[in-house]
């Protein structure tokens, strides 16, 4: 059984498939594709019956996607293809993790973006010389 763009299967646990409409926080692509998160949220891909619990994520990390590969194909699932690293696939450069909340080494939290910044880069240098200004700035007064 495949669905048609707009929906995705559920397999129940007696071996029963259907087809559910597409939440709106997500893409579905058809075919035996999972939903595929927007910009703005995550999904746990540790098992496909946790396809469709989408969860807001509270930071700019989360990427969405806008691709039907086959990383998001039920058979993707479950750890069976090492092709498919869940934080490459939902989490923005630098963050990793459930829902994107942590940033990988090498990489700070910024409040201003609300995402990882590379450690030493331009930005993350610009927004401490700023902060270190401005406080001392209020010192002075």
């Amino acid at each position: 059984l495949i669905s048609t763009s707009g929906y995705y299967l559920i397999y129940d646990d007696d071996g029963n498939v259907t087809s559910e409409m597409c939440p709106s926080s997500a893409s579905c692509y058809g075919a035996d594709h999972a939903p595929a998160p927007k910009e703005g949220y995550w999904v746990d891909r540790s098992s496909y019956v946790y396809a469709a619990d989408l969860y807001t994520c509270p930071r700019e990390t989360c990427k969405g996607t806008t691709s039907s590969d086959s990383c998001w194909k039920v058979t993707a699932y479950n750890g069976t293809n090492d092709d498919c690293n869940a934080d490459e696939l939902l989490c923005s450069e630098g963050a990793h993790g459930p829902l994107c909340g942590s940033c990988e080494d090498g990489y700070v939290y910024r409040a201003e973006t609300t995402s990882c910044s590379q450690c030493g880069d331009a930005k993350s240098f610009a927004y401490t010389v700023v902060g270190i200004v401005a406080g001392g700035f209020i010192v002075v007064v």
